[in-house]
């Protein structure tokens, strides 16, 4: 039996005749013809030349942050029209440049009972404790 020959033409006619049909829904239609639905590029995407030049620029500098390697991108090529500080820093994150930020030590509560206090102002010192302050007694 011999091949049969179709043409891309034809078989953009008769997957829009099966899809006028309405037989078959979407997705099926796509997967009999073998077409793929997925997007090749996100149309807000970074264009590749782009994200390098701010890779290499950091690979340059690594101690400089997305606000940094902003403006440094903006003088070197004013006429380029540069991605956001934030993009910039999703760039860094998504490639593995961005560090996690410190995390802070947690402070052990105060276990101490608050001074004895009688009248107005008496642990004033206690919580003054400058040279010029610890003079003053109450």
């Amino acid at each position: 039996m011999p091949w049969m020959e179709s043409r891309v033409k034809d078989e953009r006619m008769r997957f829009v005749l099966e899809r006028q049909m309405d037989e078959l829904s979407m997705r099926e239609l796509c997967l009999k013809y073998g077409i793929s639905r997925a997007p090749h590029r996100h149309p807000n995407q970074v264009p590749e030349d782009t994200e390098e030049a701010v890779l290499d620029l950091r690979r340059a500098h690594p101690t400089w942050g997305p606000k940094k390697l902003c403006r440094r991108l903006e003088i070197l090529d004013s006429r380029t029209v540069w991605p956001a500080r934030s993009t910039i820093a999703a760039i860094l994150h998504r490639n593995g440049f961005a560090r996690a930020p410190r995390r802070r030590r947690c402070v052990p509560p105060y276990t101490q009972p608050f001074a004895s206090c009688t009248h107005a102002n008496d642990v004033w010192r206690v919580a003054w404790s400058s040279q010029s302050l610890r003079r003053v007694t109450m």
